[in-house]
């Protein structure tokens, strides 16, 4: 991963989500808008004691297409190693099983 410094709106959101406030950010595609809201949740998630079964998710992530869900959660995978954070892309109802039963942390799926 090659992250040197924070995009502009990563400057912006990341402290505001960080001290509970709510954000809306408008800005171009590849401005780092998706790390602006993960490195919070990332940061809440590993703040919580290890699920036991029948819990979670933690973080819900809800994106208005497949194709962005997708993105979403490769872009998660990319930090799976370093936070041990398990996440599912939910798409139909057999993945919402494997969810509910399956001690993830965070769940990717579309409205």
């Amino acid at each position: 991963m090659k992250y040197e410094k924070p995009t502009p709106i990563q400057c912006q959101a990341i402290p505001a989500v960080m001290s509970g406030r709510d954000v809306i950010g408008i800005a171009k595609t590849g401005s780092g808008k998706t790390l602006a809201f993960l490195l919070p949740m990332f940061r809440h998630i590993m703040d919580q004691p290890p699920l036991e079964s029948g819990q979670g998710p933690i973080g819900l992530i809800m994106a208005p297409t497949r194709e962005l869900a997708a993105q979403i959660h490769t872009e998660i995978r990319k930090f799976k190693k370093a936070t041990g954070i398990r996440v599912r892309h939910l798409v139909p109802l057999i993945s919402f099983l494997r969810v509910l039963f399956g001690f993830v942390h965070s769940t990717v799926c579309t409205l």
